[in-house]
């Protein structure tokens, strides 16, 4: 079953920073990881610090928040994201 997965992710490029929403679908049983493993992938491959940061030489990112959003709220959200 695909579950709907809102995450919020903060990247850092020096002293910039950018808040970045994403709608992500997975059949992933474990969604820790599932928002993760996204999160370790966003820019490509990225080297984990923690559970929650990760870097890619450039960029340093970390997920702020992630949610299961319903079917419905996925398709709403789907059309301004």
């Amino acid at each position: 079953m695909m579950t709907h997965l809102f995450i919020t992710i903060t990247v850092q490029e020096g002293e910039f920073e950018h808040t970045h929403k994403i709608l992500h679908t997975t059949n992933c049983i474990n969604l820790e990881f599932a928002v993760q493993w996204y999160c370790a992938h966003f820019w490509g491959f990225g080297e984990r610090i923690d559970n929650w940061w990760w870097w890619d030489y450039v960029h340093c990112g970390r997920v702020d928040n992630w949610k299961i959003v319903s079917d419905e709220d996925f398709e709403v959200l789907s059309k301004y994201l």
